[in-house]
């Protein structure tokens, strides 16, 4: 979003202020509008609620809305009325019941308050809870703090009884209202978690099954006894493997199939297991998303001689993108990861570290596949290793208003520590990292280097807040970046000299470029021909030609990342 208002705007230090508060307004915007949505949705539930005799739902649902705005039309009216009458009772004759309902007389506070106490030490806490709202409608001022003490235990007890039954969202509301008049207990505040990480599981039961399996794990290492957790972490594993099974993908298969039976055999699995395991050993597999292009042959990737690509495909099933890799041993790209993005090799391509588009933060996975670990819990871009692959540079705005580059020790041994104000950072070879942004006194933007542990300043390679680098050469003397200096994205090369080559001048999209390893030529992103594709050229911009196919859709692709290691 920041990128493309800079695109707009003419002066680049009023540029990047603008872009830092337009960016704060639409997000305010957004969750103002969202709470709205929410607000008239309760509205439109309590209104439900009345109609089919809820009356204490709808009570709640309308105390909640007052809690947010006060003003809300005809709520405070509507929330009176269904605390002075009686539940509607259906008339039994007519085909369409209607509600009827009895008027109850004004009471004073004082019999209002031994009602609701008489029900409390009863522990009829939904009772109980009705008839305070309803003392606190008639007089908000009487026996205000007794009230508000009566209203948290009866919400706590409440939540305490529904959350292991089938009404967890109630429980979770009820501990939403106690919280607003006192701290959750530490073991209530427990439940809560492993009951909203359940229903986080379950909302992706279905559709993003590798988020689901994760979730579901998470839970299982917390309490195994939890719910469900248990069985439906093996009964997903085994649905996923039945999907994998009816792609005719039985590699994949055959590893949700081994967990499966891992955490408890089955005969039926553990046959599918067998298949699934036998067919991986003799199947071709078949490209999965992001497939090799139909004119390139079977074999090693026309001009991917060397290394491997790592890059985003949209992922039409869920709309999420997938981190694929593929090798100049193997045209077929294999997904390693979902809802991930903006990848980057480690200098000896034993390991690859990404951004979490799901959760905040950094992870990092072997070059060979496996198991995900996060080394940074924060809002983050753009990471990178050292040289060594003992730290990592990334971008953030997690300790200020504007972007900042910042350092970190890949194993957290101390707190990341700030390096310079910018965006895009890289890690080359030779030490030096390179990044976009402007002088302290935003006279003079582009792209700099800064070696962090030599102690010198940073120098200045060129003259454009719109420069983006993203590849260091393996030799540590160009960086490769992208930049719509000239009105549309095009591809240069800058030499530590300050040189700029421009290597591709098309009306078309193209960026993200990214360095062979050994330097024989740079990957790239386009829709020049009306479909996304990733591109090869030589290091001059000659013969570039189309390589893997990425579809017609790869919206903020700006914000991504090709990465191409050893």
């Amino acid at each position: 979003m920041l990128l493309g208002l800079l695109l707009v705007l003419a002066s680049y230090a009023l540029v990047l202020r603008s872009a830092i508060q337009s960016g704060e307004q639409l997000q305010f915007q957004r969750a103002q509008a969202t709470q709205e949505a929410e607000i008239a949705r309760q509205v439109r539930l309590a209104a439900t609620d009345l109609w089919e005799g809820h009356k204490d739902r709808a009570v709640l649902r309308l105390a909640w809305v007052l809690t947010q705005t006060p003003q809300y039309p005809a709520v405070a009216g509507t929330l009176q009325a269904a605390l002075m009458t009686t539940t509607p009772t259906p008339s039994p004759t007519p085909i369409t019941p209607t509600p009827t309902t009895t008027p109850t007389p004004t009471r004073d506070p004082a019999t209002a308050y031994a009602e609701a106490e008489a029900v409390f030490r009863r522990g009829l806490w939904d009772e109980a809870i009705t008839h305070l709202r309803h003392l606190q409608v008639l007089d908000p001022t009487y026996q205000t703090a007794r009230v508000r003490e009566m209203l948290y235990a009866a919400y706590l007890n409440l939540a305490d009884t529904l959350l292991p039954t089938d009404r967890i969202e109630e429980a979770l509301l009820f501990l939403s209202e106690a919280e607003s008049l006192g701290p959750i207990p530490q073991d209530l505040a427990e439940e809560r978690e492993k009951a909203i990480r359940y229903l986080r599981a379950l909302s992706y039961w279905g559709v993003d099954w590798d988020r689901t399996i994760r979730e579901l794990e998470l839970l299982t290492y917390q309490t195994v006894s939890y719910r469900d957790v248990f069985s439906r972490l093996v009964q997903a594993h085994v649905m996923h493997g039945d999907i994998w099974a009816d792609k005719d993908e039985w590699c994949p298969a055959a590893g949700e199939y081994a967990q499966a039976v891992r955490l408890l055999y089955d005969a039926t699995v553990e046959n599918k297991r067998l298949e699934a395991a036998l067919l991986c050993q003799s199947a071709t597999p078949t490209p999965l998303p992001g497939q090799v292009d139909e004119t390139v042959a079977a074999g090693p990737i026309a001009g991917l001689t060397v290394g491997k690509l790592s890059y985003t495909i949209l992922n039409q099933t869920n709309n999420l993108y997938d981190l694929m890799v593929v090798s100049a041993a193997n045209p077929v790209p294999i997904r390693y990861y979902s809802h991930v993005g903006q990848p980057s090799w480690r200098s000896d391509g034993q390991a690859l570290i990404f951004k979490s588009w799901g959760e905040d933060g950094l992870l990092t996975m072997p070059a060979g596949g496996g198991s995900a670990t996060y080394v940074l819990g924060l809002p983050a871009d753009y990471p990178s290793f050292s040289p060594d692959g003992n730290r990592i540079t990334f971008a953030t705005r997690y300790y200020a208003d504007n972007w900042q580059v910042y350092l970190a020790p890949t194993d957290g041994a101390t707190a990341p520590y700030y390096m310079a104000n910018g965006h895009y950072p890289i890690w080359g070879p030779g030490g030096f990292i390179a990044y976009s942004g402007c002088s302290p006194d935003g006279a003079a933007c582009g792209i700099w280097i800064n070696n962090p542990d030599d102690g010198e300043p940073p120098v200045r390679l060129t003259a454009s807040l719109l420069d983006i680098p993203t590849a260091w050469s393996a030799d540590g003397t160009n960086i490769a970046y992208m930049s719509t200096y000239d009105g549309d994205w095009d591809i240069y090369n800058v030499h530590v000299s300050g040189a700029v080559q421009q290597l591709t001048n098309n009306d078309a999209a193209e960026g993200l470029p990214a360095w062979a390893p050994d330097g024989s030529g740079l990957a790239f992103i386009s829709n020049r021909d009306s479909s996304w594709g990733i591109y090869l050229m030589r290091p001059d911009g000659s013969e570039q030609r189309k390589i893997i196919n990425l579809g017609t859709q790869h919206h903020n692709w700006t914000s991504e990342r090709i990465s191409w290691g050893r």
